[in-house]
């Protein structure tokens, strides 16, 4: 079942709604006993969250396995699943195109957690399709900040890339980040709460915008994992798969 992108339903917070989509997306016989648990009405920790986005190159639409069973398809642009549960265990979690398996890997699952898996790279001779596995349990800003960081998965622009998180109409200035090369990721950074202008351009290039996002809104108190992925086969710009921990993903592209 296609699951709409996480801009578009986001994460709604252990309800009833989430736990019937879960079932219903994820098929795995291990859910069907805990569609009646958790949600805190005891001390067992809760079942983990796992979602999913699609940061591919040319994979037009990648669908994810979760031992074998599907879960969802999504189309690439950085489009992403809502969360699902699953047992607490060790799973394997594959991506397929077609069904060409591109990348698998076994990781565990633990109580109260949450995971998302970014599928990124290229199929193209000599490309290679790959995970990037955001555990989301990172340290929380100061109280009114947000914490940052970016990762660059933009395998058709290699060369060193610079992301400018900063008020709309202010010049680009010092780069918030700026990612060496394919695979790079940054560390964190906080910034004040509020909606900020996001450009992504070639490092020392900074008339060449390759994304040019006018509003992302950015809460207090909350964490942001930017992937800067890339927008289509066809095209030489980008797109940011900005993935918020334990809540709502956005794709910023413009």
């Amino acid at each position: 079942m296609s699951r709409p992108p996480l801009s578009v339903q986001p994460l709604s917070p252990r309800d009833a709604r989430r736990r019937r989509l879960v079932l219903a997306a994820l098929g795995l016989p291990a859910l069907a006993g805990l569609a009646g648990c958790g949600g805190g009405h005891d001390d067992r920790p809760a079942d983990p969250l796992l979602r999913f986005v699609n940061g591919t190159r040319d994979v037009t639409l990648a669908s994810f396995y979760v031992d074998d069973l599907f879960a969802t398809s999504l189309n690439l642009g950085g489009i992403g699943s809502i969360y699902g549960e699953l047992s607490r265990a060790t799973h394997t979690v594959s991506v397929r195109q077609g069904g060409n398996e591109l990348e698998r890997v076994q990781l565990a699952f633990f109580g109260d957690s949450a995971t998302t898996i970014l599928a990124y790279g290229s199929t193209a001779p000599g490309g290679d399709v790959r995970f990037w596995v955001v555990a989301e349990d990172s340290a929380r800003p100061a109280p009114g900040q947000v914490r940052l960081r970016a990762f660059h998965a933009a395998v058709h622009r290699p060369q060193p890339l610079a992301v400018h998180v900063g008020a709309a109409g202010a010049p680009l200035g010092t780069p918030t980040f700026t990612l060496d090369a394919y695979e790079t990721r940054s560390g964190f950074v906080e910034v004040p709460a509020g909606t900020y202008r996001v450009r992504v351009t070639p490092a020392g290039a900074p008339d060449d915008l390759l994304l040019d996002y006018p509003a992302a809104l950015l809460p207090a108190d909350t964490v942001w994992h930017l992937a800067v992925v890339p927008r289509a086969a066809g095209s030489d710009r980008v797109n940011i798969a900005a993935i918020r921990e334990r809540g709502d993903g956005q794709t910023w592209t413009a």
